[in-house]
C-alpha cells in the first residue's frame, strides 16, 4: 500500500481544496487545506490530484511526501523536496491556465492545440518519459469524455464520427485508473446501447453489449457500474446481479454490492452502526434520554457535509463528558462507502455513526423534512426538539446554544 503525505505550506488565511477519486463510486473526496497541516492519504496503486478551484490535476504514483503551496496568484500548486519532482508537479500548470475552458468547462476546442502545447514544453523543459505519459493520458481520458459524456442520449454524425475516430483508447485498461476515462467508459456504453435507450430493454441491452464488447478489468468495471446504479426492481437485475457476483475476480466490487443491494435491512428509516447493529430512533431517544443531542445529517458524497467535519471534531473534544451527545447520520446508499470516508474522516471516536436505510426516502427524513444535507438538529435532554435546523459546527452559534442549554 502506498501512501502520499501532504503537508501544508500555506500562509496564514489561505486555503485550498484537493480531492480524489474512490474508484468504485468516482466518490468526491475533497479535503480543506489550511496553514500548519498534514494529511496522509492511502492508496493502492495510482492516484490523481485535483484541485477544485482550477482543475490542477497532480498524478501520484508512487509513495512520496509533497507540499501545499500557492503561488502569487492564488493558484494551488504541489512541490516537493526533489527538485525535479518540483518541475514534473508544475509541468502542466501554465497549461491549464491558458486552456481553462477545456479544462474546467469541458469544451473540447483545444485537445490537439494542448496535445502540440506539451509536446513543445517536454522539449523545453524534459520531464520524466513517465510522468510526460500520464500527463499525456489525462489530456486523452478528459478529451474522451468531452466526445462521450455519460448522460448523451442522441448521437449526431459529427459525434459519432468523433467518438469512432478514438474507439481503440476505450478498450485499453492503461487508462483505467482515470476518472474521466471510467466517465468516458460509460458514454461509451451508452453510444454502443444507443437504439435501446428510453426502451424498457436498455437495462438488459447494456448489459449484453457490455459483456460482447468489453473484457478484463474494464468489463468488470462496467458490469459494476451499471449494476451499481442500476434500478434493482428491473426483471433482468437480480440475474445479472447473482451472476456477476459468482463470475467478477475483483472482491472489493463484491463486498460494495452485498453492502448495499443485500447486507442493508430494508425496514424503512431503520439505523445500523458501523457493526451491523440496528437501532431506531426512538431508542436512540430513550438511550441517550438526560443528554443533549445534537445530530448531523451527512453523506460521503456531500463536500458542504465534509467541510464541517473539522468542526464537529473539535466539538466532539470541547463538549466531552459534558452530557452532549454527537449522532452522525448518514445518507449514504452503500455502507462501504459510508464506512470508508468514516474511516477517511477519523470519525470513528466520539461520535455515534449511524447509516439511514432508504435514506431521503425514510420515515425518519420524511419526519424532519430532510431534502437536502448537511442539516443539523438539536434535541433537548427530555428528548424533545429544540431546533430543526439548527446551526452548523462551524457556527459559532451552536456553542452558545448548546452552553445555555448545559447551564439549564
Amino acid at each position: 500500500m502506498d501512501t502520499l503525505e501532504i503537508i501544508s505550506k500555506l500562509k496564514k488565511g489561505e486555503k485550498a481544496y484537493l480531492y480524489f477519486y474512490d474508484h468504485l463510486q468516482d466518490l468526491n473526496m475533497p479535503i480543506e487545506f489550511q496553514d500548519s497541516m498534514k494529511v496522509k492519504i492511502a492508496f493502492k496503486d495510482y492516484l490523481l490530484l485535483k484541485d477544485t478551484e482550477k482543475q490542477m490535476i497532480f498524478p501520484i504514483n508512487k509513495s512520496e511526501k509533497v507540499y501545499v503551496v500557492k503561488d502569487k496568484n492564488q493558484t494551488t500548486l504541489l512541490t516537493s523536496d526533489d527538485d525535479n519532482r518540483s518541475k514534473e508537479l508544475a509541468f502542466i500548470v501554465p497549461i491549464i491556465l491558458k486552456h481553462q475552458n477545456f479544462f474546467v468547462y469541458n469544451q473540447d476546442l483545444a485537445y490537439q492545440d494542448i496535445l502540440n502545447e506539451i509536446e513543445k514544453a517536454n522539449i523545453t523543459h524534459p520531464i520524466s518519459e513517465q510522468y510526460f505519459n500520464a500527463i499525456k493520458k489525462l489530456l486523452n481520458a478528459h478529451h474522451l469524455i468531452n466526445i462521450s459524456p455519460p448522460n448523451l442520449k442522441s448521437y449526431t454524425a459529427k459525434e459519432i464520427a468523433a467518438i469512432e475516430k478514438q474507439k481503440s483508447i476505450f478498450y485499453d485498461e492503461t487508462y483505467l485508473q482515470n476518472s474521466d476515462f471510467r466517465m468516458a467508459l460509460i458514454g461509451y456504453t451508452q453510444y454502443l446501447s444507443r437504439k435501446s435507450l428510453n426502451k424498457p430493454d436498455e437495462f438488459k441491452t447494456k448489459y449484453e453489449v457490455i459483456a460482447t464488447h468489453f473484457k478484463g478489468a474494464i468489463k468488470e468495471f462496467l458490469q459494476f457500474f451499471h449494476l451499481n446504479h442500476a434500478n434493482s426492481k428491473n426483471q433482468n437485475f437480480n440475474k445479472y446481479l447473482q451472476t456477476f457476483l459468482k463470475e467478477t475476480q475483483n472482491q472489493e466490487y463484491v463486498t460494495y454490492l452485498r453492502e448495499k443491494y443485500l447486507s442493508t435491512p430494508s425496514v424503512n428509516g431503520t439505523l445500523v452502526n458501523e457493526h451491523n447493529e440496528i437501532k431506531t430512533y426512538s431508542e436512540l431517544l430513550k438511550q441517550y434520554q438526560g443528554n443533549i443531542i445534537y445530530i448531523d445529517y451527512w453523506a460521503s458524497w456531500c463536500m458542504p457535509c465534509r467541510a464541517e467535519i473539522p468542526s464537529l471534531k473539535k466539538m466532539l473534544i470541547d463538549y466531552k463528558d459534558k452530557n452532549v451527545v454527537f449522532l452522525a447520520l448518514s445518507m449514504d446508499e452503500n455502507k462501504m462507502a459510508w464506512k470508508k470516508a468514516i474511516s477517511a474522516e477519523a470519525l470513528e471516536e466520539g461520535s455515534k455513526n449511524f447509516l439511514v436505510t432508504k435514506n431521503f426516502e425514510s420515515d425518519l427524513a420524511k419526519k424532519f423534512k430532510i431534502q437536502s444535507i448537511p442539516r443539523y438538529i438539536l434535541i433537548g435532554k427530555e428528548g424533545k426538539v429544540i431546533n430543526d435546523n439548527a446551526p452548523r459546527p462551524s457556527d459559532p452559534k451552536i456553542r452558545l446554544l448548546l452552553d445555555e442549554l448545559l447551564r439549564k
